[in-house]
């Protein structure tokens, strides 16, 4: 499984990612922020906090994303706010090149579904 240039924000508490043992993994130049949870990836045996999110794969980092409107249980805003540690901090590949809204990617992606608006 390979997890790249992602946003993972999780609302509850106690809400850790989980990820089979069995599985391969390659985590890289992804963003996450669990602010309920003191666990925040866990692959089979290997846990991962805030702190130690970086030591999962290069380019991880743990933030809050600023996020417009996060929501649970209604519908939110996922555009990314000014000054958002997502911004400009994936890596370009040619396999994604345009964002949700189909607004085009370039050679410095944002995180997560949206690039910042102009």
């Amino acid at each position: 499984m390979t997890l790249g240039n992602n946003i993972f924000r999780g609302a509850g508490p106690n809400c850790p990612i989980f990820i089979g043992h069995a599985s391969s993994l390659t985590v890289e130049n992804n963003l996450f922020y669990f602010p309920q949870s003191d666990r925040v990836f866990v692959h089979g045996e290997k846990e991962f906090s805030a702190e130690t999110i970086q030591n999962l794969g290069k380019g991880n980092i743990y933030a809050d994303p600023l996020f417009i409107s996060p929501a649970w249980g209604k519908e939110g805003n996922y555009h990314l706010k000014s000054g958002s540690p997502a911004a400009n901090a994936g890596v370009y590949t040619s396999s994604i090149y345009d964002d949700l809204e189909k607004r085009p990617r370039d050679n410095q992606p944002d995180l997560g579904a949206y690039e910042l608006g102009p």
